[in-house]
């Protein structure tokens, strides 16, 4: 996965959770229960061929405060994010004409914010002047590196904000020096995630974001996720981890393709229903194990294709086996009851 849309998918699902950990004074001034609207293609708009060199990714996001600002009940402003690594162009430059452009094109407040992953000890940031003959512009806004955590480790470790252990495995990452070392670093990583008891979007977002952080080797990696689903399993989990879900939808796709071809060369329903059996089956196996694999006598009963399909949504999207095994009982009939004659 790309930089920016592992940085994208976190930012959009937990920007929250973003201003409250690295710009709490912003968080706190925002009303969110009046939600978040992002303008991505205004913003390209706004600074076309505005070259960033390593950004990684930036955004910008409407919001509304919590009290009227300058006398104006529906104050909405805007919050201009950008995260950057190592290199390129001037930063402080950079951010002063997005503000600019951004202030002309709206008319309203704009906070500008950044994030440096990859800032040296020495960068400085934050400042843009410029002037000449007594005529001068100077224009400031708060950066965060994420280098500054490195004393902060106890912090990090008791937080519950998922962007905690985004700074972590930012240090760890740094810290790791062979294929070995790294797979080390992100199974601690993905150990921290399951204790925390995170809510189910952030796991997915965070394991995402993870995956695109440390890469390892083929062979590594397939090790590493053999060690996550037998701990999800462990810790008795019900959610998956985005590659499990990954591997799962392409295997149910793949055996629903399989019955597709079947009926099309017999001309008949039994090649499909075929196929769903055995997305269901592997479904089934995926996700619950042994017991889900019970459920399969039942299963083989069904010979509408609708409840058939609904059941392979419903093993995908389920949290427990319970709600498989309910939406398995809609639809079917009671078995009627034996008369016993004289």
């Amino acid at each position: 996965m790309p930089a920016d849309n592992a940085w994208k998918d976190i930012l959009e699902r937990n920007f929250q959770d973003f201003l409250a950990f690295f710009f709490p004074a912003a968080h706190g001034a925002i009303d969110w229960s009046r939600g978040v609207e992002f303008l991505d293609k205004e913003l390209e708009a706004i600074a076309p061929g505005l070259k960033a060199g390593r950004r990684v990714v930036d955004k910008l996001a409407k919001v509304f405060l919590r009290k009227p600002f300058r006398g104006r009940a529906e104050a909405w402003f805007l919050v201009h994010v950008e995260i950057q690594g190592r290199g390129g162009p001037p930063l402080d430059e950079r951010m002063h004409v997005y503000d600019y452009r951004i202030f002309d094109r709206y008319r309203r407040q704009v906070a500008s914010l950044a994030v440096l992953t990859e800032a040296g000890e020495r960068a400085r940031h934050g400042v843009y002047e410029r002037g000449l003959f007594g005529h001068g512009t100077r224009f400031t806004f708060p950066v965060v590196k994420l280098s500054e955590y490195r004393d902060r480790r106890e912090e990090l470790e008791r937080s519950r904000n998922p962007f905690a252990l985004v700074v972590l495995a930012h240090l760890e990452r740094r810290q790791a020096r062979t294929d070995r070392e790294r797979q080390a670093v992100k199974w601690r990583l993905y150990r921290r995630l399951f204790a925390r008891r995170l809510r189910r979007r952030d796991i997915i977002s965070l394991f995402r974001f993870m995956d695109w952080l440390i890469e390892l080797p083929e062979d590594l990696e397939r090790e590493l996720k053999t060690r996550v689903v037998a701990l999800r399993k462990e810790k008795q989990m019900p959610y998956l981890a985005w590659f499990e879900r990954k591997a799962l939808e392409k295997g149910m796709k793949r055996g629903e393709r399989k019955g597709e071809r079947r009926g099309e060369r017999r001309g008949e329903r039994k090649g499909l229903r075929k196929g769903l059996l055995e997305a269901i089956e592997l479904g089934l196996n995926f996700r619950f194990g042994r017991e889900g694999l019970a459920l399969l006598p039942r299963v083989r009963e069904v010979a509408d294709l609708r409840r058939l399909r609904a059941l392979q949504r419903a093993i995908f999207k389920a949290e427990r086996l319970e709600e498989v095994a309910r939406t398995l009982g809609r639809g079917s009939r009671r078995p009627r009851e034996r008369r016993t004659g004289r």
